[in-house]
């Protein structure tokens, strides 16, 4: 039991540096797509690549005492997720006005 569990600790660090290189990976994709104009910045997905991302690049940076880095990051989790709950409160709109034939602008 105790051997399992020093094998765990030991990928521990591994994990932390997976979650901040995939976290960057994401957040650079979602830019270069953005910018390329591949992908809708104000879109799901675009919004969705910068929750995950930050939010793995935030655990790295916490981990590694980058506390900047770390507290850049957890804002910019919450700049997506306020962007996401938009997306989903006008979805819901939307389909309400359409129900009872409004029309709403995106």
């Amino acid at each position: 039991m105790a051997s399992a569990t020093l094998a765990a600790m030991s990928d521990y660090p591994l994990l932390i540096s997976l979650a901040g290189w995939t976290g960057a990976a994401l957040l650079l994709a979602s830019y270069a797509l953005a910018s390329a104009r591949k992908l809708e910045a104000s879109g799901a997905t675009f919004q969705w690549m910068n929750v995950v991302g930050s939010a793995a690049l935030a655990t790295n940076s916490a981990h590694n005492g980058a506390w900047p880095s770390a507290i850049l990051n957890v804002i910019w989790l919450g700049i997506g997720a306020v962007a996401l709950l938009r997306l989903v409160s006008n979805g819901l709109n939307t389909r309400k006005s359409r129900a009872h034939g409004l029309h709403v602008a995106p």
